[in-house]
């Protein structure tokens, strides 16, 4: 006697009360971010190299000879330290969204570029804390690691000599866009991939290590360290740059304020410290302030 035919009994079904599997999302590689690491300070030291180079041949016209003679005198120029400020920051620029480009998903919103709801009130008061943070910093850490007035001298005195011009491009590329570029590149495409592998504290903590080396000064990093994790922290929380970028404009706005004053007026960048210093005394309950409510919210999913 034969069997049934298997046709005629209907395909093979799931029970309709059985989970359907489905495959873990797929873990982002953080090889790219090495290579940004690796290439990025670089790149954008080339890029400055080349915006000074264009920039003193502008001014000057093609040198007769290369010599240390010449690199003392265009280095001395106003016009040619704007360049070096806007010259790195463009090259930031490059190596953040050149590799977001390239990502499958949307470069914005591999540069964390998305929005923060939730945060809209509370923005404001963290845009505040952060150079209210910086500022108490700026009165601790002089105790062990040394002054940053060799640091901000050359700044005050570019301020000094440049044109009206040339100091509102100063000013623009130092708030603006550092504060836009930074933050794509260290919080947007670094911290945002490291998030996705590492623990909290690791990815912030790298992050914040390559943001303050990026500025190109050991002693001056120490300064920056503080900062970064701030930035970072605010990033995370919100789950948005466009936070962080807010917060970064703003407390450069403010320094530059500060430097802008205090090289008007003559005073020198160890009185400009001690200037900070005073505002640091009422810094100290906005800083603490906006840290408790940052961490009232849950994170941004």
């Amino acid at each position: 006697m034969e069997g049934p035919d298997s046709d005629a009994m209907g395909p093979a079904s799931s029970p309709p009360d059985q989970p359907v599997e489905t495959a873990p999302p797929a873990r982002p590689r953080l090889w790219p971010v090495f290579l940004v690491v690796v290439f990025g300070i670089p790149v954008a030291v080339a890029i400055t190299i080349l915006i000074m180079g264009v920039t003193a041949v502008a001014l000057d016209g093609w040198p007769a000879h290369l010599d240390r003679t010449y690199l003392d005198h265009v280095s001395n120029l106003p016009s040619i330290a704007v360049a070096s400020v806007a010259g790195f920051e463009i090259g930031l620029a490059v190596v953040a969204v050149v590799p977001a480009l390239l990502s499958p998903e949307p470069w914005y919103h591999r540069l964390g570029l998305v929005g923060f709801k939730g945060y809209g009130k509370t923005l404001p008061l963290f845009m505040l804390g952060t150079f209210a943070i910086n500022n108490v910093f700026s009165v601790i850490l002089p105790r062990f690691v040394g002054s940053p007035g060799e640091y901000l001298s050359p700044f005050i005195q570019t301020i000094t000599d440049s044109t009206p011009f040339q100091q509102g491009v100063l000013i623009l590329t130092a708030t603006v866009v550092a504060g836009f570029v930074e933050e794509i590149v260290f919080r947007g495409y670094i911290q945002r991939r490291l998030l996705a592998r590492w623990p909290v504290w690791l990815a912030i903590g790298a992050t914040s290590v390559l943001f303050a080396l990026a500025h190109m000064s050991l002693s001056y990093a120490a300064y920056i360290l503080p900062l970064g994790i701030w930035l970072g922290l605010v990033a995370w929380r919100t789950g948005s740059t466009w936070c962080s970028i807010a917060c970064h404009l703003f407390n450069n706005l403010m320094a530059i304020v500060v430097l802008y004053a205090g090289a008007m007026t003559g005073l020198g960048a160890k009185s400009i410290l001690k200037m900070e210093a005073a505002l640091a005394v009422a810094a100290v309950p906005i800083a603490i302030w906006a840290a408790v409510m940052l961490f009232r919210k849950p994170v941004a999913g």
